[in-house]
């Protein structure tokens, strides 16, 4: 990459690099906002999936999450690294495509924004799933000891009780 910080003159060269420094970082942010958009639909998915129960299913989706997670950062690294040449740029594009960027940036901020929305919301009803869970072992273990302390108590089997079967 050329030193775009340096007072050399404008050429068609330096324009070229400049267009396709800005289209890279536009792509970039662009895919971004697209994986962005993949992890929203793999949460509502997992948010579906968790109240149907289904246990295995939800494991795939917390994989897939797991592979886009992978691409965030990856595309990260990507705008990092256009990001370095980036203030030196800015002064050598058009205003539209200064627009143009800021509209993106708009964009995936906004998709992040509803993607973090989305997952703390499922992150409160995954904590409810699981207090609600708790709450049922502890009145299953409840009476299992009841049941025990039942039957440790009661009569010989001549007499009738009420978890007898035969009655």
């Amino acid at each position: 990459m050329s030193d775009f910080t340096s007072g050399s003159d404008w050429t068609p060269e330096r324009a070229n690099e400049v267009a396709r420094i800005h289209e890279r970082f536009l792509d970039a942010l662009e895919e971004i906002r697209g994986v962005y958009q993949r992890l929203i639909e793999l949460t509502r998915d997992q948010s579906r999936v968790l109240q149907a129960g289904v246990t295995e299913e939800l494991l795939l989706l917390a994989g897939d999450k797991e592979r886009e997670m992978t691409r965030v950062e990856s595309l990260g690294q990507r705008l990092r690294e256009t990001r370095s040449v980036w203030d030196g740029i800015q002064s050598g594009i058009e205003p539209e495509q200064r627009a143009e960027l800021r509209r993106r940036l708009e964009e995936v901020g906004q998709t992040l924004k509803d993607l973090v929305t989305l997952e703390e919301d499922e992150n409160r009803c995954l904590l409810e799933k699981r207090d609600e869970t708790v709450r049922e072992l502890q009145r299953l273990e409840g009476v299992r000891k009841f049941r025990g302390a039942y039957v440790a108590t009661r009569p010989p089997s001549s007499s009738p009780s009420l978890l007898d079967e035969s009655q």
